[in-house]
């Protein structure tokens, strides 16, 4: 179930269906300097996915990167108890069930600079925050990039229609939910500044190279 990516970093994809299309998802694990291993946004929990990342070392944190992404979070946060959860703006104000330990508003909170974050700031429906691992080259996002090639169906035509089925891009929906431009183009100025060359998305098909540009050309429209 997990396929490893670069050094320390692992993904789990699951499906997951919205309104009749196989859109997919992705859990990213990273292993921090310490051992420990870190949980971007969760899929489904498993007895037997459990179990695989047991393997790769403790679990110490479990993150919610948007305020779209938290579906999942409960029972893992069952399955690791000792674990601190960090959740993006807005996330604690949808789940009052689950235990949250702060909120990701850029600042390390004790992860040391193997991982660089950024706030995509004028989007307040979804507060999405973008993650670097450097040890790997590694862009990780959840909805900022919807990458769907190769679908039929009702999947097939969302993604043309999107336009991410012949290259990773942003979908229509996304860009209806940037309330401030200005804001948000801004936002990306660092992430650009990143080194980067594969992207982990939550939504579609990793990007395995060329990641710098594959961004620069998604967000061109800005």
């Amino acid at each position: 179930m997990l396929e490893a990516i670069g050094k320390d970093i692992w993904t789990c994809a699951a499906p997951l269906s919205l309104l009749g299309m196989n859109l997919g998802t992705r859990m990213t694990i990273l292993r921090l300097e310490s051992g420990e291993l870190l949980l971007h946004s969760t899929v489904a929990h498993s007895a037997a996915l459990q179990a695989e990342v047991e393997k790769l070392g403790k679990v110490a944190w479990i993150v919610a990167p948007s305020s779209m992404h938290h579906l999942f979070v409960g029972p893992w946060q069952q399955a690791f108890p000792q674990a601190k959860t960090l959740a993006a703006t807005g996330v604690a104000e949808k789940r009052k069930d689950l235990r949250l330990d702060g909120v990701l508003d850029g600042s390390d909170p004790g992860w040391g600079p193997q991982l660089g974050m950024q706030v995509i700031g004028g989007m307040p429906t979804i507060n999405e925050v973008l993650f670097l691992h450097r040890a790997s080259g590694t862009l990780i996002c959840t909805d900022a990039l919807f990458y769907l090639p190769n679908r039929s169906g009702f999947t097939g035509f969302y993604a043309w229609f999107a336009g991410v089925g012949k290259n990773p891009g942003q979908t229509p929906i996304f860009k209806m939910m940037i309330k401030d431009k200005a804001t948000y183009k801004a936002s990306w100025q660092p992430v650009l500044g990143w080194d980067f060359d594969q992207i982990s998305l939550c939504h579609g098909d990793l990007v395995p190279n060329n990641g710098k540009k594959v961004l620069t050309d998604a967000i061109a429209w800005l």
